[in-house]
């Protein structure tokens, strides 16, 4: 009979140690903001060598919505929605995930906190937690998705065309021709690859190890972190999640080399 009443005391101790209260330090996963800029993947200079603006979601092609996931691990301070789950032990690294389904409006940016979206968060022994107060963030990382249509189709492959034909035809003696032509052909077989087989367009990307480490000391003293996640839609993917190289080079017709100069006697 003693030896319950421990275990259950050491039990409840445990539990207590690991749920956040007022007087400890953190930011609340909740208080967590990220956003940035929303691109297709685009030429980076025009023929001219001016600067370009990429084409967007939202900003270009009307989207319905996009599918936006990104995934925390960190530590700090850890409550438990289980108490039982104290018996496995006591840690204060964590993982979670985040779900957002937003809307685009014209200003190819995004913006949203942690609280907006469906948050689904474990301890590293696998326990489901009931809140969590960061004390350090060790890994940041976003995928966001957008269901492909006809329209949708048509301004990503020309995104598509463009950066390619800049990346082919750069020091070609007639670049301006040559980038002209080549991304038109690879436009067009970008857009009967996204129609055939196409299920969305999809954009990945990361917050760099030293931006995590500067955010220490504004998480531990409850300050929060708002993070830059530029999403630059690089990808297509089918009905399976396969990612699907867009532009088939093989159905591209290019000339490598200027035609040649025939001298008449």
């Amino acid at each position: 009979m003693r030896l319950s009443t421990h275990i259950a005391s050491m039990l409840a101790l445990t539990f207590i140690i690991s749920t956040p209260s007022s007087a400890l330090a953190g930011t609340s996963i909740l208080d967590l903001g990220f956003g940035g800029e929303v691109c297709f993947e685009d030429e980076e200079y025009d023929y001219n060598g001016f600067e370009s603006t990429c084409a967007a979601p939202g900003v270009d092609v009307e989207v319905d919505s996009m599918r936006l996931e990104i995934d925390v691990s960190g530590s700090g301070v850890l409550g438990l929605e289980n108490i039982l789950c104290a018996a496995l032990g006591r840690t204060t690294r964590m993982s979670a995930d985040l779900t957002f389904d937003l809307a685009l409006d014209e200003s190819g940016l995004y913006s949203v906190t942690a609280a907006d979206g469906e948050l689904d968060a474990l301890s590293s022994l696998g326990c489901v937690l009931s809140s969590v107060s960061l004390n350090s963030l060790t890994s940041v990382s976003a995928r966001a998705e957008i269901d492909v249509n006809a329209e949708v189709c048509a301004a990503f492959c020309d995104a598509q065309g463009r950066a390619y034909a800049e990346a082919e035809c750069e020091g070609h003696p007639t670049e301006a021709r040559c980038r002209a032509e080549l991304e038109t052909a690879a436009a067009v077989t970008c857009e009967d690859t996204c129609l055939d087989v196409g299920a969305s367009i999809c954009a990945e990307t990361t917050v760099s190890a030293s931006v995590l480490s500067s955010l220490g000391t504004s998480l531990s003293a409850g300050l929060g972190a708002d993070l830059d996640l530029d999403l630059t839609f690089d990808c297509l993917q089918d009905d399976s999640g396969a990612e699907i190289e867009p532009i088939d080079e093989d159905a591209i017709e290019q000339e490598d080399d200027p035609p040649p100069v025939i001298f008449k006697r």
